[in-house]
């Protein structure tokens, strides 16, 4: 009855917005080009019987097209351009994978394009709220983050300055966290970040 429901909604478009619970493969003809990030806000297109055609709308630097940013020059990714084995995924300036929507131009006059992708991902990797999974990060940073000193506030920092600040808190040993964790962490951290208001 759920898939039914779920179907219908879909169907008149107003089930649209999902987030990812894990990051998750881009893959182009069989072979990985990159990976959509944990907690990534994504568009469902098309509902598959196991996944979901995905839309992720983001912006990339006119001279660096690797990462696909949440906002021009803030530093939260949304989607990279590697395969497993961190190479890049393709040769030229121009990132052949994403659709330009339109050029933006940011407040140093750098050139910006608002772009977007389009992938499969499991249906078990999609949900329809990010709420459970920033409350469960929020405990994560919580526990990880007040053994050694207080707590700072999400909004004590930007979105460009939490990711060096908890590198280097793995790289002086006050904190031992996975990938996963890390990830997990930073995400919720520039989600309340002092200039992510209003995004």
């Amino acid at each position: 009855m759920k898939k039914i429901i779920l179907s219908y909604i879909l169907s008149l478009g107003l089930l649209n917005a999902a987030y990812l619970n894990k990051d998750v493969a881009i893959i182009y003809n069989k072979k990985q080009i990159g990976s959509a990030k944990m907690l990534s806000e994504v568009n469902i297109i098309k509902e598959n019987k196991d996944s979901y055609l995905l839309s992720l709308k983001a912006f990339v630097s006119d001279d660096y097209q690797e990462e696909m940013l949440k906002a021009p020059n803030k530093n939260e990714v949304l989607a990279n351009f590697w395969d497993k084995n961190e190479n890049a995924t393709y040769k030229t300036e121009k990132n052949p994978y994403l659709k330009i929507i339109k050029e933006v131009e940011d407040e140093y006059a750098e050139l910006w394009y608002e772009v977007s992708i389009e992938f499969e991902a499991k249906k078990s990797d999609v949900v329809n709220t990010n709420e459970t999974l920033l409350k469960e990060a929020k405990a994560l940073y919580e526990q990880s983050c007040s053994a050694c000193h207080r707590l700072h506030s999400p909004d004590s920092f930007t979105i460009n300055q939490w990711p060096s600040n908890i590198d280097s808190m793995i790289g002086l040993n006050y904190v031992d966290l996975s990938k996963e964790e890390k990830a997990m962490i930073i995400k919720y951290l520039q989600t309340n970040a002092k200039d992510a208001k209003g995004e």
